[in-house]
């Protein structure tokens, strides 16, 4: 199943060689490793040799002398190897500081180095003449031959060895190797312990930028898009300015797409010209803007004026005009009023005139073809001109920090960019309130039903803040179509990163991330458990932001991370750890009931109600539903495809496009099985899984993949034939129509599969065709009150083939029964104690091909006991690297109490503490299990339970829907209020209103939410709804009507039952105000007696007029 590995004890073959050879200017360095700085890289995302060798230079810069024993064993073999040491070298170190530890520490280094070398020892050549500023450590320009003296007549015409513990940038080794070739030295050699990582961009005047229609897209070389601009001026000022910040948001906008589309204003023009030259130079033009803005030429100005000289094509006006529009835009956007701008423009030929540049600002002389470069007098000078040797396209994103918006009263605004970049009018339904939210930087949940446009909330969102999204797909194919969408759109700063890239593509895309060339990056849950990974955002947010992360699809947080990816359970966790900070997320989902809901804030930790953004109805009234019920599968799909949609859309077959689902990929039923059925009637299909079908040769599946969903995008072929891999986001307007062949996991996955079809908003039809062996055996198996031993002990006995067995199979692999979970963690975890003795610090590593480690890991992780785990992928097995926490049986029961307290209220968890608090650690495993099957295992088969439900009683259109709307609205105390709805039970009422006052504030609401479908009528629901809106705090005035109600209506309850509701009643403000009402209309004498000092009056009144109807009641009986 698994084996613990220790991968130290293996023979590195590269031991004695260095990782790193590079040349700075011309001279070679050889450096042992990378250094990863602490404060950029924590011990998270370091491999083990990583840390080891991280924590060894550190002990070196200490002066430890075992590690400088050390390290002279390793280097001084790896030098001999590189033969490259001949006589007369010379080993000279780069002095650190002046203090004599470390003088004395470099020459005990520099005498036992040179000796195993046989070498000349310099120490003492170069020396500090002054201690080092401070400020030269962090950064500051000083040229570090100030600091020090050299004895030149002890390196005349040698070779140099030239030693120092760490290069980062190269500037220091740079200065004094060519200070000692100055002084006569001959070879010089830079040797390093390591190199430091970091993100450091090269300076360049090279840029790329285009605004062009998609009429004149075709045939677009780079070089002609790329452009050097000469800035012939001094930075002013200091680039985190608002102004500047508003230049660098302009500048995300025109260089989201090289080239991209432009403005609709200014697309107009470019059309009318018939010109793409037009589109470049106005892209060039507005980049060279934000340069000088960034530079700080407009700093503190009152009003701008600029120049632009044009040297062959006409376009600046057109281009200002479309400017100045832009950047006031998003300057009113963060609430800054900007000066008044003024703009001249000349051509070549009016440059004989004189000009006074120095009235101008700025200056910007600008051509296509012609590059003759005129002499202008001005301080404030830019001169751009295409550069036809580069053809790689680069992105010059400027770093800034992410921005917390107030967008109130600026929806017109938004709209704008809307238009001009997404080309929309309207923002749909939710939209803009998501936006609003993530641009606030609030963590946010977004609802909206499939097809609505989530993905144009982060898409949008993006552009205004700064650094790199990271969104977080289920499906490859969903990341491809996602950015394939974004292309479309002229957004082409887009990657993803999935299984199926190659070593080479994966490294040039890593390059074009730390240079922060990429906005929007695709990536799956595990990606975040990869260390290499892990590692290069750590690197990237050295220097640059990733303001917000996306989970898109979030519903599988809920429906697959307890299932078969374990990984989203782990999202949160992986987010925090990678970034070290709280993340700011937006999860966003087509599909969640309220269920599903609140499992994702709690997963995700967005415990507020205010961060998830509801639609209105889920319902999408462009949607058909029809279920049809039967043995012969294939039979129903015949007539469905040869009658009843060519029927329905009065037109042929082949000109429909849809998808039929299956969740199985191979085997009767599945999806080869009914692409072969289809094939052979005649009907033209093709079919997409996420994994290889058995007894199906393609060399190149993936490639296979990708040809598929782009021809079927492309209405190539009408029907895909597919597993839920294809199920999720595709975004192609025109399906049709889908059929579900069997039955998916739960409603939540038939209505998101159902989705794909309708997105343009026509009319479109969904089936599902329906098998049930036995409806007696099917209520059983997915009763909750059934344990799951006992059903995997039924359904391996029975060996049933219908819809439901179809489920209950992938069920039973995520859930495998308490007592095989019990076992295997127990048994993992006391190999892992005792393995855990055998390894350097607290770091363990295991090999398997055995993906339910995973859920053991986690399971471990809940206790405490793992602190976090990474994954590595070796052919077919996962190595994992695990972490383990310094655990104690109390840490263990603490971990598992906090887990236990987001399911359970205080009272359950008091009581689980006085049962554990005297057991082992054992006895919390199985305590784990036992409460993981009991409150996930069953609200999983209840929900699979609530499918079958549906498919077996409705067929109808308005029926499903309303069964999906219903289910939709469901919590986990739907069930006792539908109760109450529908009889009073006076001990229901107390238990729910006890519930009531332990849930959390977010549950409450989107409870409350839910109680508009029950009518205000009804005496239960009735008081329940006064207890809400008192917990809620809602206004008294329109509480006390629908307490007034109960009131009138309460001689149904007993006295003992109002007497508990005053005791609650107690708790709030205006207690006195409820007594006074109910006295109006009922006599309670505990009530009255407990209560009578509230108003004593009134209470008297009450007393006497019951006394005087009872006595009226005594004497007309006495009379009779």
């Amino acid at each position: 199943m698994y084996e613990f590995i220790n991968e130290l004890e293996k023979s590195d073959n590269r031991k004695d060689k260095f990782k790193i050879i590079e040349q700075i200017e011309n001279y070679q360095i050889y450096c042992l490793e990378h250094y990863y700085p602490k404060k950029s890289f924590s011990d998270f995302v370091l491999d083990e040799k990583e840390l080891d060798f991280r924590n060894l230079v550190f002990k070196f810069k200490n002066g430890n002398k075992q590690v400088q024993k050390k390290i002279i064993k390793k280097l001084v073999p790896s030098i001999k190897k590189l033969n490259i040491i001949s006589e007369d070298f010379i080993f000279l170190t780069i002095p650190a500081s002046k203090k004599a530890e470390t003088e004395k520490r470099y020459k005990y280094f520099s005498k036992k180095f040179s000796k195993l070398l046989n070498m000349e020892d310099g120490y003492g050549i170069i020396s500090n003449k002054i201690e080092k500023e401070e400020k030269h450590l962090s950064g500051r320009k000083v040229n570090f031959l100030n600091y020090i003296e050299i004895d030149e007549e002890r390196i005349k015409n040698k070779n140099v060895i030239l030693f120092d513990d760490i290069i980062s940038s190269g500037k220091t080794f740079l200065e004094i190797a060519n200070r000692l070739k100055q002084l006569k030295a001959k070879k010089i050699i830079g040797i390093f312990l390591a190199k430091t990582v970091s993100n450091k961009s090269n300076d360049s005047n090279v840029f790329f930028a285009g605004f062009i229609p998609k009429k004149l897209l075709n045939n677009i070389k780079n070089n002609e898009l790329a452009f050097n601009i000469e800035k012939h001026y001094y930075k002013k000022h200091k680039d985190d300015s608002k102004l500047s910040i508003i230049a660098k948001i302009y500048n995300n906008i025109i260089l989201r797409g090289i080239p991209t589309l432009p403005s609709i204003y200014l697309e107009r023009e470019i059309l009318s010209l018939g010109r793409k030259e037009i589109g470049i130079l106005s892209a060039w033009l507005h980049k060279a803007l934000i340069e000088a803005i960034v530079d700080g030429l407009f700093f503190n100005k009152e009003e701008w004026k600029i120049l632009i000289i044009e040297r062959d094509f006409e376009f600046a006006k057109i281009a200002m005009i479309d400017f100045i529009n832009n950047i006031r835009k998003i300057a009113q956007l963060n609430d800054l009023n900007l000066p008044n701008i003024t703009f001249d423009v000349k051509n070549q030929s009016m440059l004989n005139c004189k000009v006074e540049y120095h009235s101008y600002d700025l200056v910007i002389n600008i051509g296509y073809t012609n590059a003759e470069k005129s002499e202008i007098t001005s301080n404030n000078y830019m001169c751009i001109y295409q550069n036809t040797l580069e053809s790689k396209v680069k992105y010059d994103f400027h770093r800034f920090l992410p921005i917390k918006y107030n967008l109130e009263g600026k929806e017109e605004i938004l709209k704008y960019f809307l238009k001009n970049i997404f080309r929309k009018e309207e923002f749909r339904e939710g939209q803009i309130e998501i936006i609003k939210n993530i641009l606030s930087l609030k963590s946010t949940i977004g609802l909206l039903p499939t097809g609505s446009g989530k993905s144009l909330c982060y898409q949008f969102s993006a552009l205004f803040q700064p650094g790199m999204v990271v969104i977080i797909d289920p499906l490859n194919s969903l990341m491809i179509d996602q950015c394939n969408n974004l292309k479309n759109l002229g957004i082409k700063s887009n990657a993803y990163i999935n299984s199926n890239i190659d070593g080479i593509e994966k490294t040039e895309l890593y390059k074009k991330i730390l240079d922060c060339e990429i906005k929007y990056l695709f990536i799956s849950p595990e990606r975040l458990q990869m260390k290499s990974f892990r590692k290069i955002l750590r690197q990237f947010l050295e220097k640059y932001s990733i303001p917000f992360f996306v989970i898109d699809e979030a519903h599988c947080i809920s429906e697959w991370g307890h299932d078969f990816r374990t990984s989203y359970l782990k999202l949160y966790d992986n987010i925090r750890k990678t970034i070290e900070s709280e993340p700011i997320i937006l999860a966003l989902t087509g599909t969640a009931s309220n269920i599903v809901l609140i499992d994702i804030q709690k997963e995700l930790n967005i415990l507020s109600f205010e961060s998830v953004i509801f639609p209105k109805s889920y319902e999408r009234n462009e949607l058909e539903f029809n279920i049809f019920r039967g043995k012969d599968k294939r039979k129903v799909l015949k007539w469905i495809l040869e009658y009843d949609l060519p029927s329905r859309f009065k037109v042929s077959l082949e000109k429909l496009s849809g998808i039929i689902f299956s969740s199985k990929i191979n085997g009767k039923d599945g999806i080869i099985y009914i692409n072969k059925y289809l094939n052979e009637i005649g009907i033209n299909s093709k079919f997409y899984s996420g994994k290889v079908p058995k007894k199906i040769k393609i060399s190149n599946y993936e490639m296979q993949k990708k040809i598929i969903q782009k021809q079927f995008k492309e209405n190539k072929f009408p029907i895909l034939v597919a597993t839920k891999a294809f199920g999720m986001g595709i975004d192609k307007d025109n399906i049709r129509y889908t059929i579900h062949y069997n039955l998916p996991s739960s409603i939540e996955s038939f209505y998101q599969e159902a989705g794909r079809a309708g997105r343009d908003k026509n009319k479109a039809i969904c089936y599902l065709i329906f098998t049930e062996h036995s409806r007696t055996l099917t209520d059983y198996l997915l009763n909750t009150d059934n344990d799951v031993s006992v059903i995997k002990e039924i359904f391996e006995t029975l060996q049933i083939k219908d819809d439901v067995s179809i489920q209950l199979y992938f069920h039973l692999k995520s859930f495998p029964g308490k007592k095989y979970e019990i076992s295997e963690i127990i048994r993992f975890f006391n190999k892992l104690r005792k393995n855990s003795n055998n390894f350097q610090k607290n770091i363990v590593k295991l090999q398997t091909n055995d993906k339910y480690v995973e859920k053991i890991l986690y399971r471990l992780s809940i206790l405490g006991i793992i602190d976090d785990y990474t994954i590595r992928y070796n052919n077919k097995n996962i190595i994992y690297e695990i972490v383990l926490k310094k655990f104690s049986k109390e840490i263990v029961l603490l971990s598992l109490l906090k887990f236990i307290s987001r399911y359970k209220f205080k009272n359950y968890v008091e009581e689980a503490y006085k049962l554990l608090k005297d057991k082992e650690i054992e006895d919390y495993i199985v305590f784990l299990i036992n409460f993981i099957y009991d409150e996930i295992e069953k609200r999983k088969r209840k929900s699979l339970y609530y499918l079958v439900k549906m498919s077996r009683n409705y067929s109808s259109n308005n029926d499903i829907k309303n069964f999906i709307n219903n289910y939709f609205s469901k919590h986990s105390y739907s069930d006792m209020l539908d109760e109450l709805n529908k009889e009073i039970k006076e001990d229901k009422i107390l238990k729910f209103l006890d519930i009531l006052y332990q849930l959390e504030d977010y549950e409450i609401k989107i409870i409350y939410k839910s109680l508009g479908k029950y009518s205000n009528k009804n005496i239960s629901m009735n008081l329940i709804s006064v207890f809400f809106k008192l917990i809620l705090n809602q206004n008294i005035k329109k509480i006390i009507p629908e307490w007034e109600f109960f009131c009138k209506n309460s001689n149904c309850f007993s006295s003992n039952f109002i007497e508990k509701i005053f005791t609650f009643l107690e708790q709030f403000d205006h207690f006195e105000e409820f007594y006074r009402v109910f006295l109006k209309y009922n006599y309670d004498k505990s009530i009255v007696k407990k209560y009578y000092f509230i108003d004593k009056s009134l209470s008297t009144k009450i007393i006497l007029n019951t006394l005087y109807k009872e006595l009226k009641k005594l004497t007309l009986e006495l009379e009779g």
